[in-house]
């Protein structure tokens, strides 16, 4: 099976060499839609990110390609037939699109990005989660690593953010913290690592170390693997 790969982009305006790069009507509706410059931007950019990415992973993996004239105009991109799965994340500067043949969910932070940890952590964690945090030498670098491996997991599950941050819980032990997962199939593998001052996580079903590939202008076939070095995680039910 192909690994997981990750499709990243930094920046929020559309670079010059992405212009020439069209959506479909329908998705240039929505993109109209928006009043904000930046907003259309970012929009623009995560659809041609995913176009990149689905074309470069269905080379990979040999897989037919998908028809880019039937991509909705929202949601998480896929077309009926198509054979693998993405996950999408996005804040201000980053666009990350994950791929692989089976369930999959990524979410990215920039490390730099500050954070209230304390007030979401007190809100959405456990108590053992909040005193890990605290007992830590940088409680925010923590917070970024575990509330993006439970955002990760939960799109991979393919479940909304509310109620359900803690289908994921970490509870320290001896050896390292181990995750708990609220879904007891076997074969999940979660990975996380910083890289190019990103926090990233990726929860992948069969899935070996996942791949990193920067993508300069969306839209274009230029992807650049980079080394990253991942860290597994115990993982329990």
């Amino acid at each position: 099976m192909t690994p997981a790969r990750l499709y990243v982009h930094c920046g929020d305006h559309l670079p010059e060499a992405s212009r020439p790069y069209t959506l479909n009507p329908i998705e240039q509706a929505r993109e109209e839609s928006q009043s904000d410059p930046l907003r259309r931007d970012s929009y623009r950019l995560s659809r041609l990110l995913w176009r990149t990415g689905a074309r470069a992973f269905c080379r990979a993996a040999c897989l037919p390609e998908v028809a880019e004239s039937q991509l909705p105009a929202s949601g998480n991109p896929c077309v009926a037939g198509q054979r693998f799965h993405s996950s999408l994340s996005h804040c201000r500067g980053l666009q990350v699109v994950a791929f692989h043949s089976g369930p999959i969910g990524v979410d990215a932070e920039p490390m730099a990005r500050g954070v209230p940890w304390q007030r979401l952590a007190g809100r959405w964690f456990t108590s053992v989660e909040q005193q890990w945090l605290q007992e830590g030498a940088e409680p925010n670098e923590r917070f970024l690593l575990l509330w993006t491996l439970k955002e990760a997991w939960i799109k991979a599950t393919h479940r909304g953010i509310a109620s359900n941050l803690q289908a994921l819980t970490l509870e320290p032990a001896a050896a390292g913290p181990v995750l708990r997962l609220d879904q007891t199939a076997s074969g999940w593998r979660a990975f996380t690592a910083e890289c190019n001052g990103i926090r990233v996580s990726v929860i992948a079903h069969e899935s070996e170390l996942p791949q990193w590939c920067d993508v300069p202008a969306p839209g274009s076939d230029d992807c650049r693997l980079r080394d990253c070095e991942w860290r597994e995680w115990t993982l329990g039910n």
